[in-house]
């Protein structure tokens, strides 16, 4: 025998710690292709606000007062992501103990739902403030930029393909009808 050798047990262990990182390390990086939040920001940046601005005509004092109601939302969500990644870590925390209290796991998966929610609310906030600075003709025209970004950003999840194939949206070859479910 080999005074190398490392007993049975040991590499039993280090084969299965190896397999779970490497699982562990796929289903992270498969969880955000896009960064850890996707968007970073989006419309809550200075220089969406600027570009957003140019396009739909705003006056200066308009773009001013989005910028600082923008600004004070973005500070506003950092903290609230804060929350939100504390409130997450806890849940981990809570489900690796030997015997997790269910009280306190579900306690804490309160205070994700209610930091997601408060995110989504600052989200929505922010698209209300935008849309009650705009006159009905830049309504629309944020409507028609907003689909379009929306088209874009679809298509790219979809591998490029520009048309879902169950749809008939004018462009290509109809969509074929739904079978029949009439059973005849």
């Amino acid at each position: 025998m080999n005074s190398l050798a490392l007993p049975r047990p040991w590499i039993r262990r280090l084969l299965m710690s190896a397999a779970l990182l490497c699982v562990v390390g796929l289903g992270f990086a498969q969880a955000r292709p896009h960064g850890r939040h996707g968007r970073d920001g989006g419309l809550l940046k200075p220089e969406a606000v600027d570009r957003l601005a140019a396009q739909l005509s705003l006056d200066p004092a308009v773009t001013q007062r989005l910028k600082e109601k923008l600004h004070a939302v973005r500070l506003e969500t950092i903290a609230v992501k804060a929350q939100l990644k504390a409130a997450q870590r806890t849940v981990r925390e809570q489900l690796a103990q030997e015997t997790p209290d269910r009280a306190a796991v579900m306690a804490a998966l309160d205070a994700v739902g209610a930091a997601r929610t408060a995110l989504r609310k600052l989200k929505t906030g922010a698209l209300l403030d935008v849309r009650a600075e705009l006159t009905p003709e830049q309504r629309a025209k944020l409507k028609t930029l907003r689909g379009a970004y929306s088209g874009r950003r679809a298509r790219r999840a979809r591998g490029g393909e520009g048309r879902r194939p169950d749809r008939d949206d004018g462009d290509g070859p109809p969509a074929p009808p739904p079978p029949d479910d009439d059973d005849d």
